[in-house]
């Protein structure tokens, strides 16, 4: 019982940490997840910027052109890319 109180007490004295204002606390949650590493993504051959996305099927455009810094929340990691 005794240190559970110390817990509580501790708790209170600890300042709540919150991001800097005008920070965006997600900026870089999609760093890992560009369509650069993606299972879905195949470059356009002589080129390494661009490519298509395969992850949903053709539409009659073909598939969507990509860039390998793009993002989506589709994202498979392709062990084999990074």
């Amino acid at each position: 019982m005794r240190n559970h109180m110390a817990n509580e007490e501790q708790a209170e004295d600890t300042p709540e940490v919150l991001p800097a204002k005008g920070k965006d606390p997600w900026a870089h949650r999609s760093d890992g997840m560009k369509c650069g590493t993606c299972m879905f993504a195949v470059p356009k051959s002589g080129s390494i910027n661009v490519g298509r996305c395969r992850r949903h099927a053709p539409t009659m455009n073909g598939y969507p052109v990509i860039f390998i810094t793009d993002w989506c929340g589709d994202h498979k990691l392709d062990e084999t890319k990074i």
